[in-house]
């Protein structure tokens, strides 16, 4: 045969062939061996299993003898593409905060400069996408519902109820509109762990400490969550001149469902200029950022290192109040919160 496999929406992908040679009368000949190599891989076995790393294009060969030595050749092309869409965000300098008095966490306006830049993901993370962690972890014994468990993951039987997740015997797998609706009840720790994994991987540098939960790395390519200056550059579209309240508007009702009760469909609402969606609204966003006082000085790649109170934006549908949907604004929550309205999305960094 020849097969062309591509696959969409993964990390990554485990290939696995079997064989039944059959001589010209349909009677099976059985196999003597099988030798293959490709993708990163080679191997002498009758059973060939290959794990492919996302954003891969390869080839694989495949050469099989079968107990009258006959020796048959195939070719099987694979292309893995990535399980998340992205979005560049080229370097730029802009005015971070908003010169508004303003009860709930508004930020003192100063200048930023980004130096580098970076993907940030056109959508926030959703229950499918986090499936293959959760499935790893469960594995290795690591899923916990106890809250002095980094992997924590609040209230289950709510997710249950609005069927996004199953749950049997320790495997996970998504339900009803998982693959369109935003992860929520997840700890900061969580998402760290989960950006650690996706780069560990694809063989990229993780960029997290997994003691401290802060960012380690500023150079290397790896995921992570953006920090609070990369979240607003981004929401305000790269642009400094965007004066928007909200991502990519001044009016709510285009970027979210001012009547939700519960998490919505990602990409349902109006997007940013850029295209990227949410960014307002569905589910307030962790950032890497300790929630700190934010200076009024002019600085460059700005990163607050911490743990335990750490800034979210963008608000969720449970947000109280309209200040804290603005872009400019931060939520201040203990780094072990996980609420229904609280999921994260994710960048790459040195694309």
């Amino acid at each position: 045969f020849v097969a062309t496999q591509k696959l969409l929406g993964v990390e990554s992908h485990e290939l696995t062939y079997t064989f039944s040679p059959k001589d010209t009368l349909g009677v099976d000949i059985g196999i003597q061996g099988v030798s293959w190599s490709g993708c990163g891989s080679s191997g002498l076995d009758t059973n060939v299993v290959i794990s492919v790393l996302p954003e891969s294009d390869c080839e694989i060969i495949l050469s099989i003898t079968d107990l009258d030595q006959n020796i048959s050749e195939f070719t099987d092309s694979v292309f893995i593409g990535s399980l998340h869409d992205w979005v560049d965000v080229q370097a730029g300098t802009y005015t971070m905060g908003r010169d508004i008095l303003n009860p709930n966490d508004a930020r003192q306006p100063h200048e930023v400069t980004l130096s580098k830049v970076f993907k940030i993901a056109k959508y926030e993370t959703t229950w499918s996408q986090i499936l293959w962690y959760l499935n790893y972890e469960s594995g290795q014994g690591s899923i916990s519902y106890d809250e002095t468990n980094f992997l924590y993951i609040n209230d289950i039987e709510s997710f249950r109820d609005n069927n996004w997740m199953l749950e049997n015997n320790g495997h996970y797998s998504v339900s009803l509109n998982g693959d369109s609706i935003p992860v929520s009840y997840v700890t900061y720790q969580f998402a760290v762990l989960y950006c650690n994994f996706l780069s560990r991987q694809a063989g990229l540098t993780e960029l997290y400490d997994e003691i401290t939960f802060e960012i380690t790395d500023f150079t290397s390519k790896g995921y992570r969550l953006p920090t609070e200056a990369e979240w607003e550059w981004a929401a305000r579209s790269a642009d400094a001149n965007d004066s928007y309240v909200y991502a990519g508007s001044n009016s709510l009702s285009d970027v979210i469902d001012t009547l939700q009760s519960k998490a919505g469909s990602i990409g349902g609402y109006q997007a940013n200029a850029l295209g990227i969606f949410d960014m307002t609204g569905n589910v307030k966003e962790w950032t890497s950022d300790f929630y700190g006082q934010t200076t009024v000085e002019a600085v460059t790649d700005p990163y607050i290192k911490g743990l335990y109170s750490m800034a979210a934006k963008g608000g969720g549908y449970d947000s109280l109040t309209d200040e804290l949907f603005w872009i400019t604004s931060a939520d201040k929550l203990d780094a072990i919160t996980a609420n229904e309205d609280l999921g994260f999305r994710i960048i790459l960094q040195n694309p």
